[in-house]
């Protein structure tokens, strides 16, 4: 209601919109609309802020002790000054002094969300910097990367028809650019110089008031711009306003969700500022540039599309994009990932995706560029389940450790986080402040799928690839994946798990402290710190970052250009990087392999320069086979398993390959597979499970424990004992049946479901005699009651099908899970 009549009071002095325009205006006409958006608090209201902070950050907030050293800050004394005088501040002085303790962390995860209507708006001028070398005077200049040029845009500031990308910025208000972005440092959140930079940079041009309560100074920028003819020019830039109303319509919403799993739900670390910067500056969204003779920039390479970043092809995922790059030195894939979080697809899609784009488009590469400039982070284990389709190491997960309050053991019995418990337990009995690091992303997890690319990698970022950026770019420099390229000399040093109050407010710990905030505020703070694994092993990335293998700051040219030159000088890498890389595999199925009983087991392979194949189940070498493939050409190769290999395995499982070539490790596969008796029932049948377990032709197959699967349990199919379900779990249940002289079947079912929405799944698949699959009943997720299900198999007639019932979680919060009472075919 306030922002209504915010609206109608300042719509006389705003500019002169129309109804598309609305949303968008001068800050000169709007600022004290902005002000008064600010709901008013009540003295009590203050106190409920402040003790829910002094809780966050006293008990929970896990780089406390590291930025006192680092920064010399002290929040503590000083939230208890701020609770001391609330009463006596005005709204607006209140926030402002949360506000800034927050940032004066210098940790991109710990945040004070501003309330709605007031964090629903953005200030901003519609162009973005960055750093670049100037190929003439060879000095770092701060030049313009990206500009927004809608007609909306271009009535409220038709000066940007003046500008291009390119163009250097010389002065900005009177400064230095580099100093004015140091100038910043009050409000800048970097935690290091290249970070600081670089948020000193984007703070020149963005504000995100959902985290930043300070409004610009002035109402606009003067601007001193060198543009690429030569000529110097100076425009005075208004600063604009938008106002997300998505964001105050979701604000008055009084369902709001705390329980189940967001983008901060406990396996996540993101950057919010950068996402939403990313949404509004897409560095690839430009128009394409025509190079014309007297410019400022190279003339001595020839340009081609081809061999740019211009004209990128999309996917199913907004987030992931590609091309495959013809230059001088050969053919490389690009990928570009804008984030570790997904827009449309799931997380597991996005994994399939991109292994299909390894396996696919980039089959014939001679190398790859993985782009993750600017990416804010996300899910923590999307990020690092990638990291093994680039290497024939073994992935060890980067670690997390936290705190040993008393508060950090109700939460973790509150969210089940039995691993983390026990560390907790094992840290207080050795008198330690913090716990031993633990892998968010299980072991297994991040190396169950296997390698798919085998020529070399580089990792292109900057000091804005944050949090579950920075972890990615460790682990794959850790494990030895790639060569990590950096436009500045590390990451942005984000190395914690990021927590919402309202996140911790939703558990089930029996004594909960957290209580809901007024006006539908929020806090988050890093509650688990990362220490890297592999060869940085006890490393910390909070503050340090990633250091970059190789330092280089970008030319004029790539800005102008779509980074044809960056590409041309990372193919020559990728180029001397391949001359030592040997080895190829490919498993001719990429189906999970099926053995029948009392049967040969055997895998059929292509292989190139191996002379040597490991057999591995649960980390144990199983045995070795010699094999013959010196040259680059791909080889068929059947992979055979001994009587005594056969022994280690469980009815379900996956095996790991190891290619050795000459003593050296050249490649790594995963290989699922299942055995089974292969005895098909006819029709009608009829499961109501009331007879308990071993009456059923039904195969039970878990990635877990047999007792983590699917179980005949209170006259039930169920997944686990009934009363939580474990995390990383793909469980089946298969029937087989015989529909040869069957012209018609019906299958049927009753369920009921309770898991973590969009995250565990329940579907029902008929896999053909073709192994084919269909999808016929889900996936589902979420809350469903008792219900009865039915599905026509008169397709499948004359065949032998396979019914699977599959459920599948995540690592994160858990529920009861799917509970299927009766199974019918007739």
């Amino acid at each position: 209601m306030l922002i209504s009549i915010i609206l109608v009071l300042f719509q006389s002095a705003s500019f002169a919109q129309t109804e598309a325009e609305k949303d968008i205006g001068y800050l000169k006409n709007r600022r004290q609309e902005m002000v008064m958006s600010l709901p008013k608090y009540t003295s009590e209201e203050k106190h409920i802020i402040t003790s829910q902070a002094m809780i966050l950050l006293k008990d929970l907030y896990v780089n406390r002790a590291l930025k006192e050293k680092e920064f010399q800050q002290r929040p503590i004394p000083l939230l208890e000054s701020i609770s001391e005088l609330a009463p006596q501040m005005s709204d607006y002085e209140f926030h402002l002094q949360m506000s800034q303790l927050f940032v004066n962390q210098r940790d991109g995860h710990v945040d004070y969300y501003l309330p709605a209507p007031f964090g629903c708006y953005e200030t901003y001028i519609p162009l973005d910097f960055t750093t670049a070398r100037d190929y003439i005077s060879k000095k770092q200049v701060v030049a313009i990367s990206s500009i927004e040029k809608s007609q909306q845009l271009l009535k409220l500031i038709p000066e940007l028809n003046d500008l291009q990308v390119g163009d250097v910025i010389e002065f900005y208000d009177g400064l230095n650019p580099f100093e004015a972005a140091l100038r910043t440092k009050s409000f800048n959140r970097g935690s290091n110089s290249s970070a600081q930079m670089r948020w000193g940079l984007s703070l020149l041009n963005f504000r995100n008031h959902a985290r930043q309560i300070l409004i610009p100074e002035k109402d606009y920028v003067q601007l001193n711009i060198r543009q690429r003819s030569g000529k110097t020019i100076n425009l005075i830039i208004p600063w604009l306003v938008a106002l997300d109303h998505e964001c105050v319509d979701k604000s008055d919403s009084k369902n709001k969700e705390t329980s189940a799993k967001t983008s901060n739900g406990l396996n996540s670390g993101m950057d919010e500022d950068q996402h939403r910067m990313n949404k509004r500056f897409r560095p690839y969204d430009r128009k394409r540039v025509v190079q014309q003779p007297g410019k400022i920039w190279n003339d001595t390479e020839v340009l081609s599309a081809n061999a740019d970043l211009s004209n990128l092809i999309s996917t199913a995922e907004p987030s992931i994009k590609y091309k495959v790059i013809h230059n001088a030195s050969g053919t490389f894939g690009y990928l570009y990932i804008e984030k570790f979080t997904t827009d449309q697809l799931s997380e597991k899609n996005s994994r399939q995706l991109i292994r299909d784009l390894l396996t696919g488009a980039f089959s014939q590469t001679e190398g790859l560029v993985l782009d993750l400039r600017s990416n804010p982070g996300g899910n923590i284990d999307y990020a690092e389940s990638l990291v093994q389709f680039f290497t024939a190491n073994n992935v060890e997960p980067n670690g997390f450790r936290l705190l040993t309050t008393e508060l950090n053991q109700s939460v973790l019995e509150g969210f089940d986080e039995f691993d983390f418990l026990k560390a907790w337990k094992k840290a207080v009995d050795l008198g330690k402040s913090m716990t031993e690091g633990i892998g968010i992303t299980s072991a297994k997890f991040a190396n169950s799928d296997g390698q798919f690319y085998f020529k070399p990698v580089i990792v292109l970022n900057n000091a804005k690839c944050f949090s579950a950026c920075d972890m990615f770019s460790a682990a794959m420099q850790d494990s030895g994946a790639a060569l990590i390229w950096g436009e500045d000399t590390r990451t942005g040093g984000g190395g914690g798990n990021v927590i919402r109050q309202t996140y911790f407010r939703g558990g089930h710990q029996k004594e909960n402290p957290f209580v809901e905030l007024p006006h539908g505020q929020d806090m988050r703070i890093a509650w688990r710190q990362a220490v890297r694994a592999g060869k940085s092993k006890g490393l910390l990335i909070e503050n340090r970052g990633v250091e970059a293998d190789v330092f280089e700051t970008i030319n004029l040219d790539d800005i102008i250009h779509y980074d044809q030159f960056l590409m041309n000088r990372l193919s020559q890498r990728l180029k001397s990087m391949g001359q030592k890389q040997k080895g190829f595999a490919r498993i001719v199925s990429n189906e999970r392999i099926t053995w029948l009983t009392k049967q040969s087991y055997a895998i059929p392979v292509q292989l190139a320069q191996t002379s040597e194949i490991q057999i591995k189940a649960d980390g144990k070498i199983l045995g070795t086979q010699n094999v013959s493939s010196e040259g680059p050409e791909l080889k068929p190769v059947f992979i055979n398993l001994t009587p005594s290999m056969q022994t280690n395995l469980k009815n379900s499982g996956y095996l790991e390959l190891v290619g050795l070539y000459r003593g050296n490790r050249v490649w790594r596969k995963t290989v699922d597979y299942r055995i089974f008796s292969n005895v098909y029932s006819t029709l009608p049948l009829d499961l109501n499970f009331n007879a308990g377990a071993g009456t059923t032709p039904l195969y039970l197959l878990s990635s877990e424990a047999p007792s983590d699967g699917w179980l005949i349990f209170n006259k039930a199919l169920v997944v686990g004992d009934g009363d939580f379900y474990p995390s990383d779990l793909k469980a089946e249940a298969s029937l087989f049946v015989d529909l040869k002289n069957t012209p018609q079947a019906r299958l049927s079912f009753d369920a009921k479901l309770s898991s973590e929405k969009d995250y565990d799944l329940f579907s029902v698949l008929i896999i053909d005699q073709n192994s084919q699959k269909t999808v016929v009943v889900g996936p589902l997720s979420g809350e469903f009651a008792f219900s009865s299900y039915e599905v026509d198999l008169s397709n499948f007639a004359g065949q032998k099908i396979e019914v699977r019932f599959v459920f599948e979680s995540d690592n994160g919060f858990n529920l009861t899970g799917p509970e299927l009472f009766r199974i019918r075919l007739e």
